[in-house]
């Protein structure tokens, strides 16, 4: 709600501070007084639509400042709008202030915070809704229209949730996009892993197995060599043509037998006899063995090659996959941890698929439940704005929902869903009025005037009252080319509005100006040959001769007091009535 407003070197207004009331506050004045530089300069405030043509001659700047108490809703939607500007709202206090300059050079604050033009534009629907003579901001705005059909229709809450279900499938595609981008190159990798696991494992490693091949492999390339010696060895010992006499075991059994006689003579040689008899013993193991081996080796050139091929296999793997078998194998499990985990790309990447489809399919099943409480609480609508419509008077105009489907939601194609589905759903919604009989329905925006848009925003806003969580409504003109009748309807319908709202109306009927709960008027003084423009906060006694003024003239006759006692008190005991 707007608490203060303070004007300084704009227009013709040199310097003004108003306190506005938290209901139905009126403003009068006579024709080119400067009312409307009031409205301006919320407008500029407001939504950045700044005229540096209005900066007071002969001053360097316009200075306006805009003091607000929010609660409730409004204090959420504009404490989220300024968070990522970490501006805190503490109490609920918001202070907007602007100072404007000749050649655009517009300085917006908010809290004494210096922000971008945007920042304002984006803020200032939550704070007013201001139906001027230059535009309207509810109804001129195509992009209101669905939400205020949500508000009455109380879809909020679902439409909230639909938001949130398009914001996580904007983020399963965006994954689904990444993961696509890389699943070629994940396919090439895969099939590249496999190959080497697949070349590693039919193998067969063992560890140290290279090291006992090449033991065979040599063993097998000297096998008539090691066969010739093992022969000759055993001669030797043995007996043979090579020994050339006696054997070698043969002579040392003799000294052996030698010994155990002198063991018999003196135990001074015991351990000598003992240990010639141990060797005679291993000699005898010696020569067996080399029998044994001479008679056993062979030369097998087939498992020769074999060794060879299977060396060469070894070696190979070993300079493509780390030097050793130890690194050979231990390569292979490094890669079948990639593998794996690449397995588990392609498998994220298929639960990707589905769940954006479940998403795409819920999603669509909501839209079509949104769509269908929307067709039915825009008839509704419709029924309530026609009727409100007749009672202000326009007995003429018609009021019509356009409500269109971007895409049936039975048909949604879930990769496609992003360009079927907006952040509120599958709707689309125009306000459209005919303002003759018989006249095709149009946009509101192209053939309404600013008196019947205003009007059509007092019936909409009349409609939506208790959903509608602006604070403050402004009203312009809404009384042009209205007579006293139905003046006296749209001033009860404003003030019913401001039982939800803080309104504020500029008008010149007193029909209308006799249900304010606060009456200010705006006078133009010239000092010094130079115009200026004040608001002036009227008593209940300086209200209704104000009223008189209106209803005859500057100098108004008793009579016209006495009408505006009475248009007063009548009007005071409506409110009475009905509050």
């Amino acid at each position: 709600m707007l608490t203060q407003l303070k004007i300084r070197s704009f227009g013709i207004i040199e310097e003004i501070t108003w306190k506005p009331g938290t209901g139905f506050n009126i403003i009068t004045g006579e024709t080119a007084s400067g009312k409307s530089l009031i409205i301006d300069a919320l407008e500029a405030l407001l939504f950045g639509q700044v005229n540096e043509a209005l900066v007071r001659h002969g001053d360097t700047a316009a200075n306006i400042e805009g003091y607000f108490q929010l609660s409730g809703s409004s204090l959420k939607v504009i404490s989220h709008k300024l968070s990522e500007k970490q501006i805190d709202l503490e109490d609920g206090q918001l202070i907007v202030t602007l100072e404007i300059k000749p050649g655009g050079r517009n300085i917006f604050r908010i809290n004494g915070i210096p922000v971008p033009k945007n920042t304002i534009e984006n803020m200032g629907s939550a704070l007013a809704d201001i139906h001027g003579q230059t535009q309207h901001l509810s109804l001129y705005d195509k992009n209101r229209h669905l939400e205020l059909l949500d508000i009455w229709t109380s879809v909020e809450k679902e439409r909230r949730e639909f938001y949130h279900m398009l914001q996580h499938l904007n983020l399963l595609q965006k994954k689904l996009e990444t993961s696509n981008t890389q699943i070629d190159e994940i396919i090439r990798r895969q099939d590249y892993l496999n190959y080497q696991i697949n070349e590693i494992y039919e193998a067969g490693l063992v560890l140290n197995e290279d090291t006992h091949l090449a033991q065979e492999r040599h063993k097998l390339e000297s096998a008539e060599v090691i066969k010739q010696l093992c022969w000759s060895g055993y001669n030797f010992i043995a007996g043979g043509p090579e020994s050339g006499g006696l054997p070698a075991l043969d002579a040392i059994a003799e000294a052996a037998t030698n010994m155990q006689q002198l063991k018999k003579l003196t135990l001074d040689l015991s351990s000598e006899s003992d240990n010639l008899e141990d060797i005679k013993e291993r000699i005898q193991d010696i020569a067996r063995n080399l029998h044994r081996y001479a008679d056993e080796i062979e030369a097998d050139p087939r498992r020769l090659t074999q060794i060879q091929e299977r060396t060469e296999l070894i070696n190979h793997l070993k300079k493509k996959y780390g030097g050793s078998i130890e690194a050979v194998l231990t390569y292979s499990k490094q890669a079948k941890s990639e593998l794996d985990r690449l397995n588990d790309v392609t498998v994220n990447q298929q639960q990707l698929n589905k769940d954006l489809e479940n998403l795409a399919s819920d999603m669509a099943a909501k839209a079509r439940d949104l769509s269908l409480a929307r067709e039915k609480g825009a008839a509704e609508l419709e029924a309530e704005v026609n009727s409100q419509l007749k009672q202000l008077g326009m007995n003429q105009v018609a009021f019509k929902i356009e409500l269109k489907r971007r895409i049936t939601a039975e048909h949604q194609e879930p990769e496609k869903a992003e360009s079927a589905f907006n952040r509120y759903g599958i709707d689309e919604v125009e306000f459209l009025a005919s303002t003759n009989p018989g006249e095709p329905f149009s946009p509101i925006r192209k053939i309404a005037s600013t008196g019947e848009v205003s009007r059509f925003t007092l019936a909409l806003k009349n409609a939506l009252s208790q959903a509608d969580k602006t604070p403050t409504l402004v009203f312009d003109e809404i009384d042009i080319g209205v007579g006293g009748r139905s003046g006296e309807i749209i001033g009860q319908k404003l003030w019913l509005l401001s039982r939800y709202h803080q309104v504020i109306c500029i008008t010149h009927l007193p029909q209308l100006a006799a249900y304010a709960d606060e009456h200010y008027k705006v006078v133009k003084e010239t000092h010094d040959g130079r115009n200026t423009s004040n608001l002036l906060e009227l008593s209940s006694g300086q209200a209704v001769e104000e009223i008189a003024v209106m209803l005859s003239s500057s100098k108004f006759s008793s009579k016209a007091l006495d009408n505006a006692y009475d248009l007063v008190e009548r009007t005071r005991n409506w409110k009475m009535q009905n509050k």
